[in-house]
């Protein structure tokens, strides 16, 4: 499902989090994503039933299954999803 990140204000909302192995989003990028991740499918579920805005961040070891927020980089990429596709 491609996902547009975009350039935004810092904000105080809670966002769904999409932790990412082996990428690293940059704004006016648009980039599929398939998923495999329960939690992840979660998280574009929710964002796609209200704003469709997730917080992409890249795991720092990309071999942990289930990262905790310590298992993720300090900064990521607001993005929105443009389109979900579920098969």
């Amino acid at each position: 499902m491609p996902l547009k990140p975009t350039h935004s204000q810092p904000t105080t909302h809670n966002l769904p989090v999409i932790p990412l192995r082996g990428i690293v989003p940059f704004p006016g990028m648009t980039l599929p994503l398939l998923v495999g991740r329960p939690s992840t499918l979660a998280a574009l579920e929710e964002a796609n039933q209200k704003d469709r805005m997730v917080l992409m961040v890249a795991q720092r070891d990309e071999e942990i299954e289930d990262p905790t927020s310590e298992d993720l980089y300090d900064n990521g990429t607001l993005a929105e999803v443009v389109q979900f596709i579920k098969l």
